[in-house]
């Protein structure tokens, strides 16, 4: 019997099936409609685990805003699984507003950060990809290499649909897809990631101090680089075919 996530539950296990990984409790396998939750690593898994505390209720709202590992595995196993062209297409878009490709030339200290931590996602998306953007320092659309472009497409079109899901939740916290794919092709750790998404943030907390609520945003930022870890473990196609 399926049991659908975002009613109350009893406590929830993980259970090994083959080279898979289940969600049950005591009535049943766990879904998402009428799909079982199953997944190609216990980490992520006993990550959703975590975020539905067995005596608390919660809703399919919930499921949406605060749990992030349930989120991605949903995305997964309801879209990019199914419709994976579609995802494939939303990335892409976001080359021509990549964060990595906006700069600022002052001041000095916040260029020098870029130099330090963009640069070089910029130099290896240019190796791996075969062409990358010169940065801007307006507001205007990145000019896009189609070279980069039909790269990028082509290793999308590989990219199995769970890790599909985890490049669609990075690119979102970082709102770049470079980054995005330099943690998910390994290029780049989580802390990585996270300091090159939220430099100027950082920036200013190192130049100016902190406070309660800034640090409890990028600590909350921080977390989701470290979560996505989970959507990759063992899980990355990283085979790329050259156009």
């Amino acid at each position: 019997m399926f049991q659908s996530l975002g009613r109350p539950r009893g406590q929830i296990r993980v259970l090994q099936s083959g080279s898979a990984w289940q969600l049950r409790d005591e009535i049943g396998e766990l879904a998402f409609e009428d799909i079982p939750v199953c997944l190609p690593n216990r980490d992520w898994a006993q990550a959703i685990v975590s975020e539905w505390p067995h005596d608390q209720k919660v809703s399919a709202l919930a499921v949406k805003k605060d749990r992030p590992a349930t989120q991605v595995a949903k995305l997964a196993l309801l879209g990019t699984l199914r419709t994976p062209q579609i995802y494939q297409q939303q990335l892409l878009s976001y080359l021509v507003t990549d964060t990595l490709l906006f700069w600022h030339q002052s001041p000095l200290g916040l260029f020098h950060a870029q130099e330090s931590q963009w640069r070089p996602v910029l130099d290896w998306t240019a190796t791996t990809f075969g062409a990358v953007p010169a940065p801007r320092y307006d507001f205007d659309a990145a000019d896009v290499p189609e070279t980069l472009k039909t790269a990028v497409a082509d290793w999308l079109a590989q990219c199995d649909g769970f890790a599909l899901a985890g490049l669609v939740f990075l690119t979102g916290i970082s709102g770049s897809l470079l980054l995005g794919l330099a943690q998910t092709m390994g290029r780049l750790e989580a802390e990585a990631a996270y300091s090159a998404t939220y430099l100027e943030a950082l920036y200013q907390r190192e130049r100016w101090g902190h406070d309660a609520e800034g640090d409890a945003r990028l600590e909350r930022g921080r977390q989701g680089f470290v979560l996505a870890e989970f959507f990759l473990h063992n899980n990355v196609q990283t085979t790329l075919r050259r156009p």
